[in-house]
């Protein structure tokens, strides 16, 4: 039994993945109905353009079944990884509470200080986990259920949304994001908008120095009007947007936390995801895109697309994908909406991180389904240095880079994209 740490309803969820299944069984029975109306008597142009439409309803009928049948299982995963988080959320916070009472009895325990810290991480790192879970099946849900057309997420399990309208950026900006704020990829923190495939072409962009200085040369602070000039380049033209403000659900960077408690801040990679907004609409940019699309967005260059093939994965590209990123280049992989896994989540594989003492070491995490990785660097041996938009403290890679053995990439990824910033 949840104690509550982590708010959700995982048998509600469940419940409503059922109705859905009762719902699409009673769509199939309609269609099947209206086609034996097809079985009618009369000949003749209109018995004809009557049975035409009758096959139109049917398949529609199924069509909608499908949707529903689809949904479901959305909603199945979604439930599992909620119940899972709500489980974790709860054992972390009871040693956080064991933990707080050995450090109120002897202020100087760093054993019962590092305890409070570490459930604190574990606590957030279960209710983030969530969260993406619930931000990723309503954004399934969007795709396969259609749009309701409200401005925002129809679907919001946690209750935890905005009352104002989430498809507005509303929060204020300074002019230190450019002097202040970090440079460094690993500090990109994806919001909750689905748009990992711009943050992670933002992130390639930080991983180089000519990265850094095309961000440079194309974001400049406005001080009389208190905002920022972005320039991106639609239709490889370049065209500038004025930001004042960015989005409070959106991108965001590590801030100056308070002993245990962490902080964000508006970042250069919410600076792009606002202008962005404005070139392509929030629903667009929200609901997911494609890693070449926003590399042109960028760069105004047309972004080089590397496919996987049968038999050989990317053996034959990796000499061009190492030079794109020898070159500057920023360079982003996507991986397959589909796993083995049993919530359908993600696919679990062994990687290697880079260990305390320098080396690497071999770790089991997970790689997100339909989502868009950084491309670091590809090892002789093939291997392929990856991190994660979602950043720091995520219960999938803990945010940090890890290498994907040169088999598990092909696997798993099915398309790599690559354009330089020069």
């Amino acid at each position: 039994m949840s104690r509550g740490v982590l708010p959700g309803d995982p048998s509600g969820v469940r419940a409503a993945a059922g109705l859905l299944v009762r719902s699409a069984s009673a769509s199939r029975g309609a269609g099947g109905d209206l086609l034996r109306l097809r079985e009618c008597a009369w000949e003749g142009a209109a018995a004809d353009a009557f049975r035409a439409k009758v096959r139109t309803a049917s398949d529609e009928a199924d069509a909608v079944a499908g949707a529903f049948e689809r949904g479901s299982r959305v909603l199945q995963a979604y439930a599992d990884v909620l119940q899972s988080q709500m489980q974790a959320a709860d054992a972390a916070e009871e040693v956080w509470s064991n933990a707080r009472e050995r450090a109120l009895l002897t202020p100087l325990d760093l054993v019962a200080l590092l305890d409070v810290r570490r459930a604190v991480d574990a606590r957030h790192a279960a209710v983030s986990t969530a969260q993406r879970a619930a931000i990723d099946a309503a954004a399934q849900l969007d795709g396969i259920l259609g749009p309701v057309g409200w401005g925002e997420h129809w679907w919001d399990p946690f209750g935890w949304g905005d009352s104002d309208d989430v498809t507005v950026p509303d929060r204020g900006v300074d002019g230190s994001i450019l002097n202040d704020g970090s440079w460094d990829p690993g500090s990109v923190h994806q919001g909750k908008l689905g748009d990992c495939y711009l943050m992670a072409s933002i992130m390639g962009l930080l991983n180089s120095d000519d990265g850094d200085q095309w961000v440079k040369d194309n974001i400049r602070w406005d001080a009389a009007r208190e905002g920022y000039w972005v320039t991106l380049y639609p239709f490889e033209k370049p065209v500038e947007y004025f930001v004042d403000r960015v989005y409070d659900q959106g991108a965001t960077e590590p801030g100056d936390g308070l002993l245990f408690w962490s902080s964000s801040k508006p970042s250069i990679a919410a600076l792009y995801e606002a202008a962005a907004a404005q070139e392509l609409g929030y629903r667009e940019l929200a609901s997911g895109g494609t890693s070449a699309e926003a590399l042109a967005l960028l760069t105004g260059k047309h972004a080089t697309s590397y496919e996987r093939v049968y038999g050989d994965g990317y053996a034959g590209s990796l000499p061009e994908i190492r030079a794109a990123l020898d070159s500057g280049a920023s360079v982003v992989a996507s991986s397959d909406r589909y796993s083995t896994s049993l919530s359908g989540q993600s696919h679990l594989i062994e990687a290697e991180t880079v260990a305390a003492d320098g080396g690497t070491e071999v770790v089991d995490l997970r790689i997100a389904t339909m989502h868009t990785y950084m491309v670091d660097r590809v090892d002789a041996d093939g291997g392929v240095w990856l991190r994660n938009p979602w950043g720091e403290g995520n219960s999938y890679d803990d945010g940090v880079e890890f290498k994907v053995a040169a088999d598990d990439f092909a696997d798993i990824f099915y398309d790599v994209s690559a354009s330089g910033a020069r």
